[in-house]
């Protein structure tokens, strides 16, 4: 187990993550950047333990993993969390011992227009795509944001 982490909060640090389409100016300006520009790096996944998945670009190893900084040097959040499953977790490890989290909350800023999605419910992911939980999405745009539907 990891010494001290016990102790007080993790400190997440920033974790951008790369996808097909240009943004993110506004997450460097959200940070206080002196310089904020648009680039392949619009989203930026907070306390992530799910690794990013980008088809048509070259994987990067353990790309959007949350990392954090210990005693014994950096870990995966997702490895912090499986080392000490009760204190992180409390009572919703399943039985065999397993657990895994199935959200992800992320800040994405798009400078451009983005495809239609459509994600699966848990049902049909089960059942269909033979995966543990659906995709749910939800979102918070702040007051400054003005849409403009086209």
């Amino acid at each position: 187990m990891v010494k001290n982490m016990k102790k007080g909060l993790i400190n997440l640090p920033r974790n951008r993550v790369r996808r097909n389409y240009l943004g993110g100016a506004g997450i460097d300006q959200m940070h206080g950047e002196a310089v904020c520009r648009d680039n392949d790096q619009p989203e930026e996944w907070i306390g992530s333990m799910v690794e990013a998945v980008n088809p048509g670009m070259d994987p990067i190893e353990k790309e959007g993993l949350a990392m954090v900084d210990t005693e014994e040097g950096v870990l995966c959040l997702r490895d912090l969390v499986d080392q000490n499953r009760r204190f992180y977790l409390g009572n919703s490890i399943r039985k065999d011992g397993s657990w895994q989290l199935s959200f992800l909350l992320k800040i994405l800023d798009s400078a451009m227009r983005l495809h239609v999605q459509a994600h699966p419910s848990t049902r049909f992911a089960n059942e269909v795509m033979g995966k543990p939980y659906g995709k749910l999405e939800c979102y918070y745009i702040p007051e400054s944001v003005k849409l403009v539907v086209l």
